[in-house]
């Protein structure tokens, strides 16, 4: 099992995303929230913030658990694919400290940009996933919603 972060920061009505070009068509795009997977070293709160620091330059405080995301993800390891349970932790971050830079080009070979992304048109996004996007928007409307995504 793979356990993995992201981070949820809104400003303005916009939620920061990262951009990535499609590995088949690079004239396709897709969103996902800031993060990754934690290291065996360390706890999914630095995690969070060490990859917000490295995805999109920012420093941030975890705040709020919003959601577990509960999937099966087909991982390739240079021989076959094979399909892995991963759990990611959802937190609402705040910005304490903004960069000159949002993003460099070498943090991710197919991430191509951060964009902030109006809420109430998120779900006209390619945003990975789709439910997450649907759960993120009815969140930041205040309704009510589960903690608990299972894909």
């Amino acid at each position: 099992m793979r356990s993995l972060v992201r981070a949820v920061i809104v400003e303005d009505g916009k939620l920061l995303c990262l951009r990535f070009s499609d590995d088949v068509d690079k004239d396709t795009f897709y969103y996902m929230l800031p993060g990754g997977e934690a290291l065996k070293v360390e706890n999914i709160f630095d995690a969070t913030v060490r990859h917000c620091l490295d995805k999109v330059n920012l420093n941030v405080r975890v705040h709020d658990l919003l959601f577990v995301r509960d999937y099966e993800a087909h991982r390739f390891d240079g021989y076959q694919s094979n399909q892995v349970r991963e759990i990611e932790h959802i937190f609402l971050c705040h910005v304490i400290e903004k960069k000159d830079k949002l993003f460099d080009i070498s943090t991710d070979y197919s991430q191509v940009e951060v964009e902030w992304i109006p809420i109430k048109k998120l779900t006209e996004y390619a945003f990975y996933s789709q439910q997450l996007s649907e759960m993120i928007t009815s969140f930041c409307r205040g309704d009510v919603v589960d903690i608990y995504l299972k894909e």
